[in-house]
């Protein structure tokens, strides 16, 4: 978390990112909690093709 935590910082400071995202497996319930835990919250897409159904997207905008 603290990693992620670090990276965000430095996307919305010296990159001057206002949209963060992150994708992982469906099944990753670890990963999601982090993402979670960082305000990042599951986007909805409606365009999903079948690939892409067993991941699932984050986001936080600021």
């Amino acid at each position: 978390m603290e990693a992620m935590s670090t990276l965000i910082a430095f996307g919305r400071e010296q990159m001057g990112a206002r949209c963060i995202f992150a994708e992982t497996r469906a099944g990753n319930k670890a990963a999601i909690a982090v993402c979670e835990r960082l305000g990042l919250q599951k986007v909805n897409r409606e365009s999903d093709d079948l690939t892409q159904m067993s991941v699932i997207r984050l986001e936080r905008c600021y």
